[in-house]
């Protein structure tokens, strides 16, 4: 099977195109080939197919074989494959078709095998039954909400950007070890139906944050776009931060701007390598 990796501040995925249609198959092939030890290794895997002329079908599925509505870096990486295989028929622009809706991602520019993106993520939404979160009660927003884990009380901001996040902001970090138990049991809480990301945020001005991440499905990991798109659509209900704010992940900067209803990603991909795997 051929197969591309690129990677986005550290967040690495495999992208396979016209792949059979089948979530049975996907669910296998993504467990098989993600897995670091026995297979390619990476966070997930994106699936494509051509839709329209400039349109692609994207589905993504995590390395625990959960599929996921959406990612931000994975648009990122899903750009930067399809600039760098059909750049000649689609020019700077492409539609991805993702579960969470259409999200455009538009090339700025490209430095050998590196291609910087912006990523429409859309219009966040804030209402429990959006993203979802059923705790009994109905609610508008959900900022600061006292969440309840392993005897400690967390003021959780909760929404969605295409997928569910939780939001801590803290003034410092846990440690990894605090990092992993807090992280696992956020995500499976039985007020998150579709279970949920989990961003440790801590503000350092009105410009600049820096964010530890758990991804639902995929764990611990070094950065996730839409994370730190939600993270800073927390911070701006909470008027902690500016409109453009500077992410700060363990593998490098992420720009977030926030533009009316919208918020745009921007960031860097990598081509890693492309090749053929056995299975």
């Amino acid at each position: 099977m051929r197969i591309d990796k690129f990677q986005a501040s550290g967040n690495d995925f495999i992208i396979i195109e016209n792949f059979d249609n089948d979530n049975k198959k996907r669910k296998e092939i993504t467990e098989k080939i993600c897995n670091r030890h026995f297979g390619v290794g990476s966070d997930g895997a994106l699936f494509l197919d051509k839709k329209g002329e400039k349109s692609f079908y994207f589905r993504i599925w995590n390395n625990d074989g959960t599929e996921a509505e959406i990612s931000g870096n994975g648009l990122i990486n899903a750009g930067a494959y399809v600039f760098d295989k059909y750049k000649d028929e689609i020019g700077n622009e492409v539609v991805f078709d993702t579960k969470a809706g259409d999200r455009v991602v538009k090339l700025i520019k490209e430095e050998e095998n590196r291609y910087y993106l912006k990523v429409d993520m859309g219009e966040p939404k804030f209402s429990s039954e959006d993203i979802p979160f059923y705790d009994g009660t109905q609610y508008q927003k959900i900022i600061d909400y006292p969440l309840n884990i392993n005897r400690r009380v967390f003021n959780a901001s909760i929404l969605s950007v295409g997928n569910p996040h939780t939001v801590i902001f803290l003034d410092n970090f846990p440690s990894s070890f605090e990092l992993q138990q807090i992280g696992k049991e956020i995500e499976s809480h039985p007020f998150f139906p579709n279970k949920t990301n989990v961003e440790f945020v801590r503000v350092i001005d009105k410009q600049t944050m820096e964010i530890l991440f758990w991804e639902r499905g995929a764990g611990e990991t070094l950065s996730s776009g839409s994370g730190s798109t939600a993270s800073v659509v927390a911070a701006r209900l909470k008027r902690l931060v500016d409109e453009k704010v500077r992410v700060i992940t363990r593998a490098g900067d992420i720009i977030i701007e926030c533009q009316d209803d919208k918020i745009f990603l921007n960031g860097v991909s990598a081509h890693v390598f492309k090749g053929e795997v056995f299975i």
